[in-house]
């Protein structure tokens, strides 16, 4: 079997698929539609988004040419749930997913306009967390313990 590693070093192969994604992604509406179709076609982020993690890891494409396609990805996610709650026929269903869908579209209108802005702070905040690896433990945990308690807490 071939490792990933070599899978994505291998010169032909790397060179050939960093030029086509680099192309298609370099214009962000073009990665913010193929985020919008792979998203639509699986019906899940975590295979999308899944799909770009190891071509980041090794340098095929970068961050600047993933944010759109992500940002689609997370708008894209909510179809499969809005089309569950228009079969349920309730309206607060579908007000739920709506107001969902609405707040993640703000959030990426948002962060295309200040994209600049956006990216810094990521890559601020991405640092902060792994200069020392106990606070990305720490941001880790709450993100499972917070849920944990609220549900704890509503019942």
């Amino acid at each position: 079997p071939v490792r990933m590693r070599e899978f994505f070093r291998r010169k032909s192969f790397s060179d050939k698929l960093r030029s086509n994604f680099q192309h298609i992604l370099a214009n962000p509406f073009f990665a913010f539609l193929l985020g919008a179709v792979i998203t639509g076609i699986t019906m899940s982020t975590a295979v999308s988004v899944g799909i770009l993690v190891p071509f980041y890891a090794y340098n095929v494409i970068g961050i600047r040419t993933i944010v759109p396609y992500v940002l689609a990805a997370n708008i894209t996610t909510f179809s499969d749930t809005l089309f569950l709650a228009v079969l349920t026929g309730n309206f607060q269903a579908v007000e739920m997913v709506t107001s969902l869908i609405l707040a993640t579209a703000i959030f990426a209108l948002l962060s295309g306009i200040f994209f600049k802005y956006y990216l810094y702070g990521i890559s601020k905040v991405s640092r902060f967390l792994l200069v020392r690896p106990w606070r990305l433990a720490v941001i880790v945990g709450l993100s499972i313990l917070v849920p944990i308690l609220v549900v704890f807490r509503g019942s």
